[in-house]
């Protein structure tokens, strides 16, 4: 995970400049069957991967694992994806806590 975050080549930017936006915008076209996505820049999923109860021992912090929308314990998987590195999805663990 750590050499994913330091690669400057994986690094994940948001177009900022109007070339920037329609560079990406046809870059999803370009990637998707019959040109099926159009004007998208940018994609993003949440998963919430429920787990058992962490116990005393192995976290200080028993709240932050708990999700009050799912009233369940987990942790939170956020895929991103941009064209710039193809179809590469950067996952990062969040914990709930940290997501609101």
């Amino acid at each position: 995970m750590d050499a994913i975050l330091e690669s400057e080549d994986l690094a994940y930017k948001f177009p900022s400049t109007a070339k920037e936006v329609d560079d990406a915008a046809q870059g999803f076209e370009a990637l998707s069957s019959q040109a099926a996505i159009k004007g998208y820049v940018a994609c993003l999923d949440v998963y919430l991967l429920q787990i058992k109860v962490p116990s005393s021992s192995e976290t200080d912090n028993l709240k932050a694992y708990f999700s009050g929308h799912y009233q369940t314990y987990g942790i939170n998987v956020q895929a991103d994806l941009i064209t710039k590195v193809g179809l590469f999805m950067l996952l990062l663990l969040h914990l709930e806590e940290q997501m609101t």
